[in-house]
C-alpha cells in the first residue's frame, strides 16, 4: 500500500484538530446556554443593570442619578432612586412634620446583601414606625466603597440640602483600608475611572460582537478578567504585602474625619449619632471564620486588623466624649458571631435584622427626648 505523504498527514491532523475545536465550541456553547440561562450578562447588559458610579469632587464617586432596580454581582437587587440613593424617591425639601434620619457609610450601610427594602437602615424606619414614630423618614446614604471622608464630602456638598434631623455615621472597614499607608489622604486618593473595568465595558468591536454572539466566549471572558485582574467582592485587590504597624497619620486623619462629620452635622442643625461598626473580626476568630475575612484588602494581619478596629472604636468614643455626641455600641453585641455575617463586615439577612433591632430603640429614645413636640398626640 502506498505510504500517505507527510503533507497530507499534516493536513489531515490539522483538519481533525479544527473539527474537534469546532465540536468543542458547539457543544460548549449549547451546554453554557442550557446551564446559565439569563444569568450570564454581557458587559453592556451588566453596565445597564449594575450600580453606576460617577466621578465626584467631594467623594471618590457617587451613584448615577437614575431610577433603576440595580443588580449586584451576587444577584442581589436594590432600588435606586432618581437622586442616586438606595430606596424609594423622596423630595429634596423635607415635608412638614417629618423627621429625617440619614445613614452615611459604605457597603455595610448600603447593605449590599439585603434585597429590596430589607437593608438595616430601612428596617430601622419600620421599627420606629412600629414604636409610634410614624413621622420618621430614613434615607440610606451608604455607597459601596465609601469611607468616613466620603461621608464628610457628600454631607458638605449635598446632604444638607435634604434637611436631615439626625445624621448617623457607620464606618470602619473602608477606613481601615488606608491604615497601612503613611501617605496623606490627598496623595492617596485617585480619581474614579469607570472605563478601567472591562467587566462592564467592551474592549473593542470584536469583543462586543463575540459577547453578543457566544455565551461560551462570555463565560470564558468573565473568568479571565476575574482572575487576571484579581477582582474580589470589593473590586480589585491592592498590591503589596501586609504591614507590621498601623499608620499614625491615617489614624489622625480618621479622627479628624469623624470630628468634621460631627461639626458639619451641627452646623446644619442636625443631631450627629456615631454607631460602632459590627464585624466578624474578633481576636478569638476560628480558622474557618478567618477564611471569610479578606485581609488582602487592608494589608493587615489578623492581630493588626483587630487592633485597627479597636482603635476606631476608641477614636469614636473619644470624639463623642469631647463633643457630647451619642454613641450606639449595640453592634458590639454582634462582633465575632458568624451567624450574622457573610464576611468581615457585611451582614446576612439575620444580621441586618439583628443590627436594626439593636439600634432602633436607642434612636427612638433619642428622638423622643429631643423632639417632644413631634411626639404629642
Amino acid at each position: 500500500m502506498a505510504q500517505i505523504p507527510l503533507k497530507k498527514k499534516i493536513l489531515f491532523l490539522a483538519l481533525l484538530v479544527l473539527l474537534s475545536l469546532v465540536l468543542f465550541v458547539i457543544f460548549g456553547e449549547i451546554y453554557v446556554r442550557l446551564t446559565t440561562g439569563d444569568e450570564l450578562l454581557t458587559p453592556g447588559e451588566r453596565r445597564h443593570l449594575s450600580l453606576r458610579y460617577r466621578p465626584a469632587v467631594f467623594a471618590r464617586h457617587i451613584l448615577e442619578r437614575r431610577e433603576i432596580e440595580a443588580v449586584g454581582w451576587g444577584g442581589g437587587r436594590w432600588p435606586i432612586n432618581s437622586k442616586g440613593y438606595r430606596g424609594g424617591d423622596f423630595p429634596v425639601a423635607k415635608p412638614a412634620g417629618k423627621i429625617r434620619i440619614m445613614f452615611y457609610g459604605g457597603s455595610a450601610v448600603f447593605d449590599s446583601f439585603a434585597t429590596d427594602d430589607q437593608d438595616w437602615p430601612h428596617r430601622i424606619e419600620k421599627l420606629l414606625h412600629d414604636r409610634g414614630l410614624t413621622q420618621v423618614e430614613v434615607i440610606n446614604a451608604g455607597i459601596p466603597g465609601h469611607a468616613s471622608f466620603d461621608a464628610v464630602g457628600r454631607l458638605f456638598a449635598e446632604g444638607h440640602h435634604f434637611q436631615p434631623d439626625y445624621l448617623v455615621l457607620y464606618t470602619g472597614w473602608n477606613d481601615i483600608k488606608t491604615f497601612h499607608s503613611p501617605q496623606t489622604l490627598l496623595s492617596r486618593l485617585k480619581p474614579y475611572r469607570e472605563l478601567e473595568d472591562p467587566r462592564i465595558h467592551y474592549t473593542g468591536n470584536l469583543d462586543r460582537a463575540l459577547c453578543n454572539i457566544s455565551r461560551l466566549y462570555l463565560l470564558l471572558r468573565n473568568h479571565y478578567y476575574r482572575t487576571s485582574l484579581d477582582i474580589g467582592g470589593e473590586g480589585r485587590r491592592p498590591p503589596g504585602d501586609p504591614v507590621d504597624k498601623l499608620s499614625p497619620a491615617a489614624l489622625r486623619q480618621y479622627k479628624l474625619n469623624v470630628e468634621t462629620f460631627v461639626d458639619l452635622a451641627r452646623n446644619i442643625g442636625a443631631t450627629p449619632v456615631l454607631v460602632l461598626q459590627a464585624r466578624l473580626v474578633h481576636r478569638n476568630n476560628t480558622a474557618e471564620q478567618r477564611d471569610k475575612i479578606r485581609y488582602s484588602y487592608v494589608r493587615l494581619t489578623h492581630p493588626l486588623l483587630c487592633q485597627a478596629f479597636e482603635k476606631i472604636d476608641t477614636i469614636i468614643h473619644e470624639v463623642a466624649a469631647d463633643k457630647g455626641v451619642k454613641v450606639i455600641g449595640a453592634s458590639s453585641r454582634l462582633n465575632g458571631r458568624e451567624e450574622f455575617f457573610l464576611d468581615h463586615v457585611h451582614l446576612n439577612l439575620a444580621g441586618s435584622a439583628a443590627l436594626a433591632a439593636l439600634v432602633a430603640p436607642e434612636l427612638a429614645e433619642l428622638i423622643r427626648r429631643e423632639e417632644p413636640a413631634q411626639n404629642e398626640p
